[in-house]
């Protein structure tokens, strides 16, 4: 059956009130089409997301325009986004006037409408700062102007015909000279080309996808559309050059989930709008794709690598990705509406079927090995309930922490040691000092201070800065892994890392082995090796959310949310054991313990090791 006598007998379905819509290929209705939007009433997201519209509907909206400078004056993100984000709160709004077409869901619509076009950038004020795009005499698109593009066009295509004319009008325009003419001057060479456009990381995604969504929703010439969507296709590439050939996401899983979510909603666009599925075209997207499952050391326990924040997981793209993929038919009802409530998502659940199948997020490999990247997960089984992820890699990785050799030790699926992931983001996280922060920087990772100094991110520098002409390559701070052995029983990894120390004179070797075994219901160990041209003080770190219970002879008892697991720490020359408290701003403000075991004295050489094993 062709694609297009497929579409039309989609459309037909629609038309005819159909219950269950044929597939994702089907275009989605626009308001006028009664007998589709009636069935949303027998869908189970219905009472949920009439619930959410009258929370929108008298939600208090402000002008978030004169906060815009908080974020120069004091790194203040949080009072112009927050406020932003409450006039693009029109998803259940939409839904439900288009379902009753009752006119107190429109006029709320319509303000945000008009509080958006007001604004003279779209621009987030933390992005392209010296560019004033606030005095609105720019075209600059950063990830947050091309996500609100592409959901007013996709507003404006299903209500616009029950706008108001001159709204509607003013917001097709307006749409059409933020994003679309930038675009078409770029391809005619009169506009210099976008950063992102090049750029190999959830940036690219997210621009080239909220650009070309609002590109298929607007109603202009479909020859123009075309010509629009096959430049952004050519752009998108950049992005799947990012994954690297493993296919390892090195912003960390809540990056996959924003930049590949991004680019599977454009996935499901360009399916409902000419059939075609990104999935099939670009050549590593379905190895890409599956980058949660090969990264999971648990079911819902990630290594919470680089900017990476707790409970990341959402079943949304999880489940868009298979029905895309075609392993699924629809969307269960694991989605949290108030987590996906914008307009694109909302509509995307409930233009499909209902499909009630689990997720499948278990991986049945043993090991997991990305070798360029060097991370490498090892799962338990069913006699060993500890699973542990480490990485080597280098510090100049996209969203890069400070964090060549540091490791995560998970007992079931909780991560009783592990990486923090990310702090709240500041002026800081992106500046000069981004490696101030403890959790950012080595301090905050299981990874040793020599001489009292962490890794750089820079080549020969110490590392007090984020930006400069002593920026290193990766090669400058990577790892090099000079043995491997992966294997049923368990996995073990010998890696040099002293290149992530690079500045600190007179360290001729420093290693790191990592050995994991799933016999006697697992047990993990992890040993550094040290050789110093001086006497230096080696401090070795253990990093934990839970709570820790000293045992005698340096052994301890670490626990976290009801699961523990038993540390001894040897070492060959003398050292003493303190705990530090780890207080930089987080999400759902989360306090880490750094476990520090310092040498007593200098000395020119070590070897300290770290055994890990659950509590039977």
């Amino acid at each position: 059956m062709s694609s297009k006598i497929k579409r039309m007998l989609c459309s037909l379905l629609i038309v005819a009130g159909s219950t269950l819509f044929a597939d994702i290929s089907a275009p989605l209705p626009k308001v006028g089409n009664r007998a589709a939007w009636k069935t949303v009433e027998s869908h189970p997201a219905w009472k949920s997301i009439l619930k959410l519209a009258e929370e929108q509907r008298v939600k208090k909206l402000e002008d978030p325009f004169p906060y815009y400078l908080d974020f120069r004056k004091n790194g203040d993100r949080k009072s112009y986004e927050s406020r932003l984000n409450v006039i693009q709160g029109f998803g259940p709004l939409a839904v439900a006037y288009c379902v009753t077409r009752d006119k107190k869901w429109l006029t709320p619509i319509e303000k945000r409408i008009q509080m958006l076009i007001d604004l003279p950038t779209w621009v987030l004020p933390s992005h392209y700062v010296p560019v004033n795009c606030h005095t609105g005499k720019t075209d600059v698109i950063d990830i947050e102007a091309a996500s609100i593009a592409a959901e007013l066009s996709l507003l404006l295509n299903i209500l616009g015909e029950d706008l108001d004319k001159n709204l509607a009008e003013r917001l097709k325009q307006d749409l059409v000279r933020r994003i679309v003419i930038p675009w078409e001057e770029l391809m005619d060479g009169n506009h210099y080309m976008y950063d992102w456009m090049e750029r190999k990381d959830n940036w690219n995604a997210v621009c080239i996808g909220g650009c070309a969504r609002a590109f298929l929703m607007l109603d202009i010439a479909p020859e123009r559309k075309e010509r629009l969507l096959k430049y952004a296709m050519q752009k998108l590439e950049n992005y799947m050059i990012g994954f690297g050939t493993d296919s390892y996401c090195s912003e960390g899983i809540s990056y996959w989930y924003y930049g590949f979510g991004h680019f599977l909603q454009l996935t499901e666009c360009i399916q409902r709008y000419n059939g075609k599925n990104l999935l099939d075209i670009f050549p590593k997207a379905k190895s890409a794709a599956a980058f949660p499952e090969k990264i999971l050391i648990a079911p819902g326990c990630y290594p919470a690598y680089a900017d990476t924040h707790a409970n990341v997981r959402n079943p949304y793209y999880l489940e868009l990705r298979d029905v895309l993929l075609g392993k699924r038919k629809g969307f269960s009802t694991q989605y949290n509406l108030k987590k996906n409530k914008t307009l694109s998502k909302i509509l995307s659940i409930l233009f499909v079927p209902v499909d009630e199948k689990p997720l499948d997020e278990i991986n049945p490999e043993k090991n997991t090995v990305f070798s360029q990247a060097q991370v490498y997960v090892a799962r338990g089984s069913a006699d060993c309930r500890m699973g542990v992820s480490f990485k080597g890699g280098n510090n100049r990785e996209f969203h890069n922490h400070n964090d060549v050799g540091s490791y995560v030790i998970a007992i079931d699926d909780v991560p009783v040691v592990l990486d923090p992931g990310t702090e709240v983001y500041t002026a800081r996280t992106f500046g000069d000092r981004r490696y101030e922060s403890r959790l950012i920087g080595s301090y905050g990772h299981s990874v040793p201070r020599i001489d009292g100094q962490e890794q750089t991110h820079l080549s020969g520098q110490p590392p007090v800065g984020f930006v400069g002409a002593n920026i290193a390559p990766a090669k400058a701070t990577a790892a090099k892994i000079l043995k491997q052995t992966s294997s049923e029983k368990g996995l073990s990894v010998t890696m040099d890392y002293k290149a992530a120390y690079n500045y600190i004179p007179g360290i001729s070797k420093l290693e790191r082995c990592f050995d994991f075994e799933r016999t006697n219901k697992g047990r993990f160990i992890v040993a550094d090796t040290a050789e110093f041209d001086r006497e230096m003080s080696f401090e070795g770190a253990v990093i934990t959310e839970g709570t820790v219970e000293e045992l005698g002879n340096q052994k301890y008892l670490i626990k976290y949310k009801g699961k523990s697991v038993v540390l001894e720490v040897f070492s060959s020359v003398p050292i003493k054991y303190s705990v530090d408290m780890i207080l930089e701003k987080t999400s759902g403000n989360r306090v880490f313990r750094r476990m520090t075991f310092k040498t007593v004295k200098n000395c020119r050489s070590i070897k300290m090791e770290f055994r890990y094993s659950p509590v039977k």
